[in-house]
């Protein structure tokens, strides 16, 4: 296997998969209040999954005549995951920063609503494990409050993103051998 050889796909199908992912954000930014909200947000997987496996069977059925090894699938599937995420986490950056810095505020604020929601919870659970509840609440919130909610989701998305394509770069490849 010749990375060299794969490396045009993973470029043209990492972008035409990136634009595919502004689409859908842009899509979920016009009928949602907040696209990073858990209910709208947790759709984008599907979007990653969709296309590296539609990636991947074109190259083994249309390309390879119906013969892929792991190591192609893998490196195809890895590479067009991270040119993805680059290309992404490019664009929410510069979304959040330029087209709606409000977001990232109105989601902090959803996740501040969220932990207040459940204070007696949380002090209860603090307090459970032998620690001072009310003190360390008080400290959590105020730590929630100075967050900086760009960069939390930026993070957020780089983690959450890579942790799952990096295993679907690994589960897609060995079921598309096995098809």
């Amino acid at each position: 296997m010749k990375v060299k050889r794969l490396l045009p796909l993973i470029l043209f199908r990492g972008v035409l998969g990136a634009l595919l992912f502004v689409a859908f954000f842009l899509l979920l930014y016009s009928l949602s209040s907040n696209p990073f909200l858990p209910s709208v947000k947790s759709y984008d997987f599907f979007i990653y999954a969709f296309w590296l496996f539609i990636m991947l069977a074109h190259y083994r059925f249309r390309l390879k005549g119906g013969k892929m090894t792991f190591g192609e699938g893998f490196t195809l599937a890895l590479g067009t995951s991270i040119l993805m995420i680059s290309m992404s986490v490019l664009f929410l950056y510069t979304f959040l920063q330029s087209v709606d810095p409000e977001l990232s505020t109105n989601y902090g604020e959803y996740e501040i609503a969220q932990f207040e929601g459940a204070k007696k919870q949380w002090i209860e659970e603090f307090d459970r494990s032998g620690k001072d509840g009310p003190q360390i609440y008080q400290q959590t919130l105020a730590n929630y409050q100075k967050r900086d909610w760009n960069t939390y989701l930026i993070q957020q998305e780089i983690w959450q993103k890579g942790f799952i394509t990096f295993f679907m770069s690994i589960i897609l490849p060995l079921i598309l051998r096995r098809l």
